[in-house]
């Protein structure tokens, strides 16, 4: 905290403004479809499906690994989240 303290007030209230503006724009990046709001049980459409599996499409979520893959029902393997969206 040294260091901040040799900070005159002008150059403190800058940061500050700074740090609310990327917080802002941070927010505002935030969406209702983002992977963080798909649980278990819910029905997604897979972004990047294999042709032969679209017409199977919405799928139901059975399964969220710790590594942010999914296990849909019907697919044989994991999907990457960042893939899905709610249906």
């Amino acid at each position: 905290m040294a260091s901040w303290s040799m900070l005159t007030k002008e150059e403190q209230n800058r940061i500050y403004e700074i740090k609310s503006i990327a917080t802002e724009e941070k927010n505002q990046n935030i969406t209702t479809d983002e992977p963080a709001s798909i649980k278990v049980g819910d029905i997604v459409v897979w972004d990047n499906c294999y042709p032969h599996l679209s017409s199977w499409q919405p799928f139901r979520v059975q399964r969220i690994e710790v590594n942010g893959s999914v296990k849909l029902e019907n697919v044989i393997n994991l999907i990457p989240i960042e893939e899905l969206k709610l249906a």
